[in-house]
């Protein structure tokens, strides 16, 4: 299930019109990566991000080359290609990396600013801007102003799912993780107030269900939802001026009636596409253990010598092997009794599996939309999709990305902050219960 050297069959570029700092401009980053938009009039790169690499504390962190190979291998392979799109490696060089980094420094925010950009990388991934549909007229002024508005939403809607493993604490199949995740939070911080928003229902396949979860999303100032509108993060959800966006974009003047509609719209189209469905389907079923159950058996044996290093896993053996046990699952041992006869090798399998659900887990959907007009079809949009106001239909795309494998060295984590969540619920003597 390993190899030494995995082979990365994806794209490497040598376009050195690209490495210069001026076409480029601070998009956005997190933990581990700074994302920036090309602002070049070069068509063929019109539209792309660059993500680029921050400082790690470990050397053996994921080089841009095995993320790639990983995404292609687990998430394209179980999703489908159409919602990963392709992905270069763009080589860089330390002068336009060292050059970016400071051109870039004083727009960064202050909260992630003290991690700087990793000069020394030799590539960088290259990929195309989620937030907005491919476009020929975008490169010609006179007809780029006649393009409808675009209204991109990107969600964060973590797990899908309760699990059903006997072995499990029964506080886990009263109330799902991201609720009991509140009442963690309302520990910490007394004067926290639990949201109301329950991925289960967005995940539910219901729609009255689902308008009901992305309506209490909204409400939350986190960043399990952000919106662009033609490709600009919005910071501030709450403002006037993302309230008469949505108005104008389903052509409604009434703002409350304009995100019932909007709610709607995401709903119908996401149940329509299927994302949802096979996001839940394949969490639950890679997580088929349960950290509280998995993490104790891998303990028992020297854990970092049983799952090697990230970047040694043959992923897509792993991947071909899950799939393989999902269509023989009628003749296997019922979960109560799969613990005790795994044996070491079906137990680093259900390790890795656990790990590419942390990914699902952890993915952003983008959600493209906008409304039809005589300059369209965009190249890249998946249908035209009907919808009762007096605009009509609405082209989408549906994209994923932070795709990105975790370490290995988390499960204590998971495993830690599993068992404060648990505990933090049942003291609590919380009634809460999710529907799955």
């Amino acid at each position: 299930m390993r190899c030494e050297s995995p082979c990365v069959h994806e794209v490497h570029e040598l376009l050195p019109g690209l490495l210069c700092p001026d076409l480029w401009t601070y998009r956005g980053e997190g933990n581990a990566n700074i994302v920036l938009s090309y602002i070049g009039s070069d068509h063929w790169a019109t539209g792309m991000v660059l993500r680029l690499e921050k400082l790690r504390p470990s050397h053996s962190a994921p080089t841009s080359a095995h993320i790639v190979a990983y995404a292609r291998q687990t998430s394209t392979a179980l999703l489908g290609d159409r919602y990963v799109d392709t992905i270069a490696l763009l080589h860089v060089t330390q002068h336009f990396l060292t050059a970016i980094s400071t051109q870039i420094q004083p727009l960064r925010p202050s909260k992630r600013n003290s991690v700087m950009l990793d000069t020394t990388k030799s590539v960088a991934i290259l990929m195309r801007d989620h937030s907005l549909f491919q476009l020929p007229e975008r490169v010609i002024p006179v007809l780029a102003t006649t393009c409808p508005m675009e209204l991109c939403l990107e969600l964060k809607l973590k797990w899908a799912f309760m699990p059903t493993q006997p072995a499990v604490s029964a506080a886990k199949k009263q109330a799902c993780r991201f609720c009991r995740m509140q009442y963690l939070k309302r520990c910490h911080t007394p004067t926290y107030n639990p949201c109301l928003f329950c991925p289960l229902d967005v995940f539910s396949d219901n729609e009255e269900r689902m308008v009901k979860g992305f309506s209490d999303l909204y409400l939350e100032r986190h960043t399990y939802m952000k919106a662009f509108v033609n490709g600009k993060l919005l910071e501030d959800l709450t403002s006037d001026a993302f309230t008469g966006h949505i108005c104008r974009f389903m052509g409604i003047q009434d703002s409350n009636h304009a995100f019932q509609q909007l709610w709607t719209l995401l709903s119908r189209i996401l149940k329509h596409n299927g994302i949802l469905r096979s996001l839940k389907y394949h969490q639950k079923n890679l997580d088929s253990l349960d950290i509280q159950v998995l993490y104790p058996l891998l303990i028992k044996h020297n854990m970092s010598e049983l799952l090697g290093p990230e970047e040694s896993v043959s992923w897509d053996t792993v991947v071909t092997r899950y799939l393989d046990s999902l269509k023989s699952s009628n003749d296997t041992a019922p979960d109560s009794e799969l613990t005790s006869i795994l044996d070491i090798h079906e137990l680093r399998q259900k390790a890795y599996e656990f790990c590419i659900s942390t990914t699902l887990k952890d993915i952003s959907i983008f959600i493209t939309m906008a409304p039809k007009s005589s300059f369209y079809p965009p190249s890249d949009a998946d249908a035209l999709f009907p919808f009762p106001t007096h605009l009509g239909e609405y082209y989408y795309k549906i994209r994923v990305a932070d795709l990105d494998i975790k370490p290995f060295s988390k499960f204590h984590k998971y495993y830690t902050q599993d068992k404060e969540i648990m505990d933090a619920f049942i003291h609590s003597g919380a009634l809460k219960t999710c529907i799955e």
